[in-house]
């Protein structure tokens, strides 16, 4: 290889050196190079493999240019030419190579480099950036394979928000491609992408454009932070709210899967950012559900909720812990017999689930007070709903298909600002 000049790469602040070299030689030394190590460079370029033995033209040797990185020891790795030098059958030809020492170069001036030389792959053009050179020079200079995590990486790069939605919001044309410019050359690339690949081992979590997109945002939001793979994955396993979210997740066939997707990267957050004692919203959730399993198993509390609250006057049934029937008047009987007894409504406990649009704090409330019953008419249907009251804040449910309460501000006129909350709710003494 016979050295021409020395120049500077203007973009990088490189000086690199204008070779002059035989191709087919290269391209054997190359290669030679990449078995040593027990590479197989034809596992960057599956999608390309049919295509591997095109004779290509003297031109495309004559006109473009190849580009290397040499380490001290003298070996050579390539950062663009790939299918020219190896993806191809390669022709005898005295071709021009800018060489530039590694020993010159910093780990962000070499990606800045790898990604301006495959900027057109970045733009969605002429292939995908996650296959081919790229991934084969990432994984030669630096040990990190992206083609396992290709859907990850894909999304670190340029998935506009991490958020499980009906469709993913990509970034396109330039946008992208800054974008993408700022992102593999940060400081923290490597190391995230590390991150991603020994998560990706794991097979515990859907590695997917979103979740990349999410390792993305937490970097960009957190620049210090340093991701433990082996930690974040044993606090994973540890955690039996997450790791059932996780499971429902990956079977969940419609849109509720969105929703556990995005109350999952709460939850991933807090690990990240080591919040200790912070709870996510599904593990608050997760606790209340605990509570209200517990209350179920007293046996003088009555789980007004789960009776379908004062059904259908003539169609539904509720029943008691024992499983004996009655018709629906029969909860609306039970509570006028107690009133009438002892001069009061009896006690109530009111367990309230975490809500995004609550107008309660989730929790167990023992101040509210059965204050009636009110009428709700559909159609040709009629039923009662019981009626709790706290302050200015009443409880009444309107169906009887869900636990799902209004829960309004009494105003002038009843004029309400409704917002929901999941409420579970207990009786106190019923008789049955």
């Amino acid at each position: 290889m016979k050295e021409i000049i020395k120049l500077k790469d203007s973009l990088i602040n490189v000086t690199y050196s204008l070779r002059s070299v035989n191709s087919k030689e290269l391209s054997k030394t190359l290669k030679d190079n990449l078995s040593s190590k027990a590479i197989n460079y034809n596992d960057f370029n599956k999608n390309y493999l049919n295509k591997s033995t095109i004779d290509l033209p003297v031109e495309v040797y004559e006109y473009q240019n190849f580009f290397l990185l040499e380490k001290d020891n003298g070996e050579l790795i390539l950062l663009d030419g790939f299918r020219r030098l190896l993806w191809n059958e390669t022709i005898e030809h005295e071709i021009l190579v800018r060489v530039y020492k590694e020993s010159d170069m910093n780990t962000q001036s070499i990606l800045k480099l790898l990604v301006s030389l495959n900027h057109t792959k970045f733009f969605g053009g002429i292939g995908n950036f996650y296959d081919r050179g790229f991934a084969l020079g990432m994984f030669v200079i630096f040990n990190v394979n992206i083609t396992n995590i290709y859907k990850s990486f894909n999304g670190y790069l340029t998935v506009n928000k991490p958020k499980y939605d009906y469709s993913i919001s990509f970034l396109r044309n330039e946008t992208a491609h800054l974008s993408t410019i700022d992102k593999v050359t940060n400081i923290s690339f490597i190391e995230d992408m590390r991150f991603l690949e020994e998560i990706q081992k794991t097979n515990i979590i859907e590695m997917d454009e979103v979740f990349g997109s999410f390792i993305s945002y937490i970097r960009n939001n957190n620049p210090e932070i340093k991701m433990d793979s082996n930690d974040f994955i044993t606090k994973v396993k540890d955690n039996p709210v997450l790791t059932k979210q996780i499971e429902s997740f990956k079977k969940a066939k419609d849109s509720r899967g969105n929703d556990i997707g995005n109350k999952m990267f709460e939850m991933f957050s807090n690990i990240l950012l080591n919040k200790i004692g912070e709870k996510s919203f599904a593990e608050r959730t997760a606790e209340i559900k605990e509570s209200i399993g517990l209350m179920k198993k007293e046996k003088n509390w009555f789980n007004y909720t789960s009776n379908r609250k004062i059904g259908y006057e003539s169609t539904y049934w509720t029943h008691d812990k024992n499983g004996k029937g009655y018709d629906a008047k029969g909860v609306k009987k039970a509570i006028d017999e107690y009133k009438e007894k002892n001069g009061v409504y009896p006690k109530v406990k009111v367990f309230v689930y975490p809500s995004e649009r609550e107008l309660l704090k989730e929790g167990v409330y023992d101040d509210f007070e059965i204050v009636g019953y009110k009428t709700v008419k559909h159609l040709i249907y009629t039923w009662n709903v019981l009626q709790v009251k706290r302050g200015d804040i009443v409880l009444s449910g309107y169906t009887h298909t869900d636990n799902r309460y209004d829960l309004s501000i009494i105003k002038e006129g009843w004029s309400q600002d409704t917002k929901t909350n999941d409420i579970v709710l207990f009786i106190k003494d019923l008789n049955f």
